[in-house]
């Protein structure tokens, strides 16, 4: 069906607005999908994905990098519930990429090494495809390779106790890395959901000792404040990181079918954090897929912990 056919079918649709190299280059399955967003209902207004690319594109020319990474969290995270097209998501993405790389390569030039360790932080999020994983790699190198490097120049006028301290995150940055490796392998896959599984508990592992660990070491009396200031930004990362492996775990749960297994795992990731949109999405679609195979495999469906009716 081309598209001319599709707006006769449908006389009041209105397709979204695309620039000249995307209309040259749009496939029909990209024309349908981004057609098919306007006839889903949604929670948020109409094209609200596309509408937060141009607001990310328009702060990240002028160099408002905050207020374009929380549109581009924004616009990944509307695509999960207001179920905007995966065409205008893929767009969004693919820039986001892009613009990630720039910005984290201008700190680094620019001598801005923590600068750019944040905001690679900030995107590991939201940014979770393997595709950005993959192209996120280099950067990370690049970032280590800088700090390494800051590290030396700073090696001449460091305390025994920061020497120490240095070594200790040195060796969990490693282990974070291995870390964010594993929830790169354990991306759900419906033929090797017990091998995402198992990748991502020990994801989790890496993270909660790195957590651990952290949250240890600022116990310690006379730390210098960027000692404390690293210490902590290791430990906020390790806790990003064991929420993703979490979610992980419960994804490749609910592909098994291990409901209820599943359901656990959600609320865990509900208790560290109440407001995560993925936990939210994640157990409706747990609770619509048990009352679904319920009647199959002679369960009943699946009821919040904490119900009168859950057993």
């Amino acid at each position: 069906m081309n598209t001319a056919i599709l707006v006769l079918l449908v006389p009041s649709l209105t397709l979204p607005v695309l620039s000249e190299h995307e209309v040259l280059s749009a496939t029909p399955v990209a024309v349908l999908a981004a057609a098919e967003s306007l006839l889903l209902p949604a929670n948020d207004p109409p094209r609200a994905v596309a509408r937060h690319l141009e607001l990310a594109q328009r702060a990240g020319s002028k160099g408002r990098v905050a207020t374009t990474v929380d549109h581009i969290r924004r616009g990944l995270a509307a695509t999960s519930h207001d179920r905007s097209s995966s065409y205008d998501k893929a767009r969004l993405e693919t820039w986001a990429i892009s613009w990630r790389e720039q910005a984290v390569l201008a700190n680094l030039a620019a001598g801005q090494v923590r600068e750019a360790r944040q905001l690679l932080d900030k995107l590991s999020g939201p940014l979770d495809s393997k595709y950005a994983d993959d192209r996120a790699a280099d950067l990370h190198r690049r970032v280590a390779v800088a700090e390494q490097a800051r590290t030396n120049r700073d090696r001449g006028r460091v305390t025994p106790l920061r020497a120490s301290m240095m070594r200790r995150i040195q060796k969990s940055e490693l282990e974070y890395e291995r870390g964010q490796r594993d929830l790169v392998r354990a991306q759900t896959n419906s033929r090797r959901t017990v091998y995402s599984a198992t990748r991502a508990e020990a994801a989790l592992r890496r993270m909660r000792a790195i957590e651990n660990d952290a949250e240890k070491w600022l116990q310690t009396p006379k730390l210098e404040r960027r000692t404390i200031e690293q210490l902590i930004a290791l430990r906020i990362r390790a806790e990003e990181g064991a929420l993703r492996a979490m979610i992980r775990i419960a994804n490749a749960r609910t592909t098994q079918g291990s409901f209820r297994e599943a359901l656990r795992w959600v609320d865990r990731i509900v208790a560290v954090a109440p407001d995560n949109a993925e936990a939210r999405e994640l157990r409706r679609t747990i609770q619509l897929a048990s009352a679904t195979s319920a009647p199959w495999i002679g369960w009943g469906p699946i009821m919040p912990i904490g119900s009168s009716r859950a057993r």
